[in-house]
Order: C-alpha cells, then sequence, then structure tokens
C-alpha cells in the first residue's frame, strides 16, 4: 500500500477524525436545541405579522374611504 494511503485508513487516524466530528457535533446540538423553539414558533409569528398587517391595511382603507366622504360631502353642488 501507498504510504499516505496508509495513513488515511490507519486506527488513529479514523479515530481523530471521529473525535473532531463528535466535538463539532457536541457544540451543534445544544444551538439546535436552543434555536428549535424559534424555529417552531416562526410560523405562527408570520402568521401573527400577516393578520395584524391585514387589520393596518382595513383601517387605513375605511380611513381613506371616510376622508373621500367626507371631502364629497363638504363640496358644493352646482348642478342637481
Amino acid at each position: 500500500m501507498n504510504p499516505s494511503i496508509k495513513s488515511v485508513f490507519s486506527i488513529s487516524g479514523i479515530l481523530n477524525k471521529i473525535s473532531k466530528t463528535l466535538n463539532i457535533a457536541n457544540q451543534i446540538i445544544p444551538i439546535y436545541q436552543k434555536a428549535k423553539p424559534l424555529l417552531k414558533n416562526s410560523q405562527s409569528i408570520l402568521n401573527s405579522i400577516k393578520t395584524i398587517s391585514k387589520k393596518e391595511v382595513n383601517s387605513n382603507i375605511k380611513v381613506n374611504k371616510t376622508q373621500k366622504t367626507e371631502s364629497i360631502s363638504n363640496n358644493p353642488v352646482f348642478f342637481s
């Protein structure tokens, strides 16, 4: 066997790579566990934002309609 291939497949090399992988997993798992509730609630947060936006748009439309009717009623009528 080629010496470079031999070093890649050695027991100590494999254990070293497994150790690095486990260290990375030990760092990522707590981050995932802390972010998991946020990810679960993200859909409800987005729905709440959409609902609030719709309510604001509807209230703005009502205000605009009211302002238009008021401005029309304040104008003098020349022809009837």
